[in-house]
């Protein structure tokens, strides 16, 4: 019986972690985030997603290879799981784009933790001992959620904030602007306190 639970207990991780990061999968990300939107929409609370997308990386398969690229990948989880909160979540969303769900996080927190980010995944891997690193940056959106405002809307300001951040020359963090006559969650709720 014992081994019949460590099996279920590795299918169960399996299903919900990238093979390859170790990242949340996009479906077990999405689970998390509809859970912390409603906690956030009931409470008041603020909650803030970052959408995060490693800069030119099909430029680094094509000249190195895929098992750098992956290793790229694999650096940039853990390196964002060193700079964010136990709390926070960080899945894979597919390729190299990645989110990470903050709740209880303000515009101006995750602003702060997504430069930290950006700053934290600046870097080189070395190839080997007698080679030139290859270096590899990040470029971040920025969202937290405004009063009624779905799940979806909030996805989708962030992607268009990681969108304007790669348009104004990649490896920047760009703040998503609130849907019109809509206020942060986080000042909503401190008008109940």
């Amino acid at each position: 019986m014992m081994a019949n639970a460590q099996v279920r207990r590795e299918a169960a991780y399996a299903a919900d972690h990238d093979h390859l990061t170790n990242a949340w999968t996009r479906r077990a990300f999405i689970s998390f985030a509809e859970q912390e939107h409603a906690r956030a929409e009931r409470r008041y609370n603020p909650l803030s997603l970052l959408v995060i997308d490693a800069d030119h990386v099909k430029r680094i398969n094509d000249t190195h290879g895929h098992a750098l690229g992956d290793r790229v990948l694999r650096d940039i989880v853990m390196h964002t799981q060193e700079v964010i909160r136990k709390i926070d979540y960080c899945g894979r969303l597919g390729g190299g784009e990645f989110a990470v769900l903050m709740p209880d996080a303000t515009q101006q927190t995750a602003m702060e933790v997504a430069a930290r980010l950006r700053t934290a995944l600046d870097r080189s891997l070395p190839l080997g001992p007698s080679t030139v690193p290859v270096a590899y940056t990040v470029s971040i959106g920025v969202a937290t959620l405004a009063l009624g405002e779905t799940l979806a809307g909030l996805m989708a300001r962030a992607d268009a904030a990681l969108h304007a951040a790669k348009a104004e020359g990649r490896n920047r963090v760009v703040s998503a602007l609130l849907p019109p006559r809509v206020e942060p969650m986080s000042e909503r709720g401190s008008e109940r306190a």
